[in-house]
């Protein structure tokens, strides 16, 4: 119980924190005096719509991953997420778009994706001062904060990726978000196994927890191995969040599907990932 409270104690001075660091950077970003955030919108307009009718990946990172043939994937488009790029050697093809929205991961992995070439890279502006920006990067302005994540109308959905983009309590949130932007029409998740076990030997501190030894939940025991820090994970939160992509995509007439091996995820149309190919 004592933890329980402790949780939430912390979470509740973490989502003002973030309301605050929210109001700072919505400052900056209508400031539009920043050539970081000037160039960012422009990508962001340029992109806006340019891929209507067209269909593409968003790919989570779960073991599932292991059992599928990710090559078939080489002529579409491709939205992967945080250390993805340790599958990147496997691969007969460079996906096109990658997002990081977590500090935890963007801190731990900082020299991987400053090192990325070929790929477009989206991170939320408030870690700018982690994820420095290239000609492959991309800034988008991330409210973590608008809802509490037990409003029923959590999560938002944007309609305008240049203005802002909603945090989800998953990555992949903030790449559907993208993946609406830029008009895709049809939108396939994969590797989105919504499957976690804490491991006996992880040292707990709040909600972040780093491991102590290989990694159990995703396609690498690298991707969180030793010495990786990440947050607890909040399946719930993530499928209300998955639900919610469904609803505002739906609306936008985007036909999203889970074409997952197996997994947790629920809601969401599946179409068998192989035969998309055919």
């Amino acid at each position: 119980m004592t933890n329980n409270l402790y949780y939430k104690f912390r979470y509740t001075l973490g989502f003002y924190k973030k309301k605050l660091t929210e109001f700072y950077d919505d400052h900056f970003w209508e400031m539009n005096d920043n050539n970081q955030v000037i160039d960012s919108k422009y990508h962001l307009d340029l992109v806006k719509d340019k891929y209507i009718g067209k269909r593409c990946f968003v790919v989570g990172n779960g073991p599932s991953l292991n059992e599928m043939d990710l090559n078939l994937m080489k002529n579409d488009y491709v939205f992967v997420s945080n250390s993805f790029f340790l599958k990147f050697d496997e691969l007969g093809f460079i996906p096109q778009f990658i997002t990081v929205e977590d500090h935890l991961v963007a801190e731990d992995n900082q020299s991987e994706f400053l090192d990325l070439k070929g790929i477009q890279k989206y991170y939320p502006f408030d870690l700018r001062k982690t994820l420095f920006k290239d000609e492959n990067s991309t800034y988008v302005n991330m409210h973590r904060a608008t809802l509490h994540h037990s409003s029923p109308k959590f999560p938002l959905f944007s309609d305008n990726c240049s203005e802002n983009i909603y945090w989800g309590g998953t990555v992949l949130y903030m790449s559907l978000q993208l993946a609406a932007h830029m008009g895709f029409s049809e939108v396939y998740l994969i590797g989105v196994d919504l499957t976690y076990k804490i491991p006996k030997d992880i040292l707990l501190k709040g909600s972040v927890l780093t491991s102590q030894s290989d990694d159990p939940n995703h396609f690498d025991a690298k991707y969180f191995g030793k010495g990786k820090r990440w947050h607890l994970p909040e399946v719930d939160r993530m499928q209300k969040a998955f639900d919610h992509a469904y609803e505002a995509m739906g609306r936008k007439g985007i036909k999203l599907y889970n074409s997952t091996l197996g997994g947790n995820l629920v809601n969401i149309p599946r179409k068998e990932f192989n035969e998309l190919f055919k």
